[in-house]
């Protein structure tokens, strides 16, 4: 029994022939992507040195294309490890920032942006309050929290200092007046929906499918992003087991390569060229679009042709 346990073991976890499998046929894909990572992480510098710094630049470059470059970065050191099953959950992540920068720089940027922003400091002012005794925030966490809640430091007076200075500057960001009125529409959403909204849900009456739509990419939203969603939650068998037939199944190998080639064509074609374009579009010259094709065709495409 020992023997045949350890036997399923290995053939369930083999790095090594992962990385070997991968290096043999996805070399030349990995060298591009790492190509375009660099690419992306020197255009968040570009792009935000050429724009008028405004909290929608921050928000559209430093923010969303920066995660859009990191994401891309931790699928390119997922698949050469054979993890791309997992590595769909970083795309799927980045192909949500893509349609978020694509929606925000189609009209009122600056508005969304504030949206965006505002939200953040909602979420931020949560968490500070939950650190603070005595407060209604506190008293349910602690209450959701049950058992694990002696082990929360609210009584640790350092943390009760950093809770009251997030929570002043928190506060102090919703008092300007540029996010007054935008922070009293989210906190009509919340008397209305009791929970906080999304971001864009105010301004946007739905959920991210609707924006996709609104965008022009509602078909690969549907292709990859829901397809992807019921893997994200742990909603599907397919995802870890196969059937061998006459009530039996099998386990997949935790690192594979299966659905690499779906995986690789969908973040480069969907997710960086898609996005790489419209940042250079919008903050930068038609010259550094020429030189961007013409890298693409001369360093990158043939690889992933």
């Amino acid at each position: 029994m020992a023997g045949g346990v350890v036997e399923v073991l290995m053939m369930l976890l083999d790095r090594e022939k992962c990385k070997d499998d991968f290096e043999k046929h996805f070399s030349k894909q990995k060298d591009a992507l790492v190509e375009m990572v660099d690419y992306g992480a020197q255009l968040i510098e570009r792009a935000y040195s050429a724009s008028k710094k405004g909290l929608d630049d921050y928000i559209v470059v430093c923010v969303l294309f920066n995660h859009i470059v990191t994401m891309i970065d931790a699928v390119t050191e997922l698949v050469s490890s054979g993890l791309v099953h997992p590595a769909s959950m970083q795309a799927r992540s980045a192909f949500e920032a893509s349609i978020f920068i694509e929606w925000m720089l189609k009209e009122k940027t600056l508005e969304r942006a504030t949206f965006y922003y505002v939200s953040d400091l909602r979420n931020r002012r949560i968490w500070a309050l939950r650190m603070l005794k005595g407060t209604a925030e506190q008293s349910e966490f602690e209450k959701d929290l049950q058992d694990m809640a002696k082990y929360l430091a609210f009584n640790d007076a350092s943390v009760r200092k950093m809770a009251q200075e997030e929570l002043e500057y928190v506060e102090g960001g919703l008092r300007q007046s540029d996010f007054v009125e935008v922070n009293s529409r989210f906190q009509k959403y919340y008397r209305k929906n009791k929970r906080e909204a999304d971001w864009y849900q105010p301004l946007l009456g739905g959920r991210l499918r609707k924006m996709a739509k609104e965008v022009g990419r509602f078909a690969e939203y549907a292709w990859f992003y829901e397809k992807s969603s019921r893997g994200i939650h742990a909603a599907s068998p397919r995802d870890y087991t196969f059937s061998l037939g006459n009530g039996l199944v099998g386990l997949l190998a935790i690192r594979r390569l299966d659905d690499i080639h779906d995986l690789l064509g969908f973040v480069v074609y969907s997710i960086i060229l898609h996005t790489y374009r419209i940042i250079i579009g919008h903050y930068l010259t038609d010259d550094e679009m020429t030189v961007f094709r013409r890298t693409y065709i001369d360093n990158w495409r043939k690889a992933f042709l």
